[in-house]
């Protein structure tokens, strides 16, 4: 059993880093920053927004996109994903 559990954490671990490969440097910076991703604290709209030198609704605009992003390359992979945590 631990073998398949480490496989599946590997194969989720490969499959969050191609996920965040889809997305630009600014849309990965702002998802880092606002869940906490980069092993910091999350961060609001506005901290990032002075980080990055933009305004909060343009950093909310970002994090909505790059969100559409992940969504669109997760969704096709549900199903593999499933069936790795069961």
């Amino acid at each position: 059993m631990k073998g398949r559990y480490r496989a599946a954490r590997s194969w989720i671990s490969s499959l969050v880093s191609e996920a965040m490969d889809v997305l630009s440097d600014r849309e990965r910076v702002i998802l880092e920053g606002r869940f906490g991703l980069a092993g910091e604290d999350e961060m609001t709209l506005e901290a990032i927004g002075k980080r990055l030198g933009l305004s909060r609704e343009r950093v909310r605009q970002l994090e909505r996109d790059a969100k559409h992003k992940l969504q669109s390359f997760l969704l096709p992979r549900r199903r593999d994903l499933h069936a790795s945590l069961a």
